[in-house]
């Protein structure tokens, strides 16, 4: 079913609502500015003006059977169903005030308005509605203009009843290519992220990674407004640390970090960026030579991005992928100097690659790392090094030798006698080391591991 389909359902369905409760429906916030930007929405929200709970449930059962038959989050009264293969929330107008600390303590009031509705929305870009029935657009926070004018500004201080909007703010300067209205970042400092639980700050920072267009705007803007040293404390701890001009010549580790944040749009590489140099922090000093360096700085980034990463429990983000992708993230911290280590011995590149191999990654994940590093340097060439790409040539010539493919496996030692357990285990491992350095082969492994 195309959108037009569904928009032609969406009438029916809202012509029904007018017709039996004179119940008036409006598309909301994303589905309503992404259609303005000509780019694909998948989130369809609809705020319903002038009807209860009870109302509503009867309309939709009349075009679907598949609907949450109570309200989703009690309070605010969303009912999901699913629209000949559309997931769509409808939600009843609501107005909210600040009971407490906590990010879900409101007072909600359903009796709201379509204007009041969207008087209580984060920022101005976000709080445009469509009438489902006639296409007529509601518009009055002037949202199409800060579109138009790539502009970040509050709707009302109504804003600052929740600071995780803050963080939401954040990601859509970053994934819009906005400019915050001063008197936002005014407001906006005025909140403290201390009550936030750490899943959102990780939820956030996912998903800003994967819809940024300038992911350093998010945390420029953080920083900006005196969070990014309360959230992403270990971020903030690159500001101003000296770099080699000779290497460097973009400035401090944190400008290198932005940049090489930008240089990808993979958002998993923009994790491992963010996190590559923390360990610069305390690392850097001046060398022999008296010019800076950071000696074993991929070593200590490591321990500082398992401490930032596990605070804001971004392995709990939705769809990240859990602690693997944790593992995976600190190993290509971890290794990505090996673009400048033109000399690596067969042996070693042969287990990094074998380490890779275990986690799931490939040699070219740990390459388009080292390449994002290498062009977050303006104005240093960008791309791939030489010593890269030697690198890979070697990876290549291993792979077509079958290195990778192990000689000794468990089922060769059980047809050979060799019982499972730890001595088993003892023989591969020995095997693989001796494979890697060239001394095992089909031929002799039977002798040299005397099975």
């Amino acid at each position: 079913m195309e959108t037009k389909d569904l928009n032609k359902k969406l009438k029916q369905i809202a012509q029904t609502a007018k017709e039996q409760f004179n119940i008036n429906m409006f598309f909301v916030g994303g589905c309503v500015r992404d259609e303005l930007l000509n780019v694909p929405c998948d989130d369809i929200d609809i705020a319903v003006e002038n009807g209860t709970f009870e109302q509503l449930k009867s309309v939709i059962s009349q075009f679907t059977s598949d609907f949450t038959e109570e309200p989703v989050g009690n309070t605010f009264a969303v009912i999901k169903a699913n629209i000949d293969g559309f997931e769509l929330d409808f939600a009843l107008c609501r107005t909210e005030r600040s009971s407490g600390s906590l990010h879900q303590d409101f007072d909600i009031s359903l009796n709201a308005t379509i204007e009041e509705d969207l008087a209580r929305r984060d920022i101005r870009i976000n709080a445009i509605a469509k009438n489902v029935m006639t296409g007529d657009i509601l518009d009055p926070f002037n949202g199409i203009g800060n579109l138009l004018d790539k502009i970040a500004d509050y709707c009302t201080l109504a804003f600052a009843e929740d600071p995780l909007r803050v963080l939401r703010v954040a990601r859509f300067i970053a994934r819009f290519d906005l400019t915050p209205t001063q008197r936002l970042v005014d407001l906006c400092r005025t909140l403290s992220p201390k009550d936030i639980s750490a899943e959102r700050f990780g939820g956030e920072l996912w998903k800003m990674a994967k819809q940024a267009k300038t992911p350093s705007k998010f945390f420029n803007f953080l920083r900006t407004v005196g969070w990014l040293s309360q959230v992403f404390p270990e971020l903030e701890n690159l500001f101003g640390i000296p770099q080699s001009a000779k290497w460097h010549p973009e400035g401090c580790a944190y400008t290198h970090t932005m940049h090489c944040i930008d240089a990808t749009t993979d958002p998993f590489y923009r994790m491992v960026l963010m996190c590559h140099d923390l360990g610069k922090a305390t690392t850097t000093a001046l060398n022999k030579r008296g010019d800076w360096s950071a000696y074993g700085h991929e070593f200590a980034s490591v321990g500082l991005s398992k401490k930032m990463l596990g605070r804001v429990k971004l392995e709990s983000a939705e769809g990240f992928g859990g602690s693997k992708s944790i593992d995976r993230l600190l190993i290509l911290v971890e290794k990505h100097m090996v673009g400048h280590t033109a000399n690596m011995k067969d042996h070693k590149l042969i287990k990094l690659v074998r380490d890779l191999h275990k986690l799931g990654l490939d040699f070219q994940d740990l390459v388009n790392v080292c390449i994002a590093d290498s062009s977050g340097r303006p104005p240093l060439p960008t791309g791939i090094t030489p010593t890269l790409i030697k690198l890979q040539e070697r990876v290549d010539a291993f792979e077509e030798r079958g290195i990778f493919t192990p000689i000794v496996t468990g089922k060769k030692l059980l047809e050979v006698g060799v019982k499972q357990g730890v001595e088993m285990g003892k023989l591969i491992q020995k095997a693989q080391g001796m494979q890697d350095t060239g001394k095992l082969t089909e031929e002799n492994w039977k002798i040299l591991l005397k099975v």
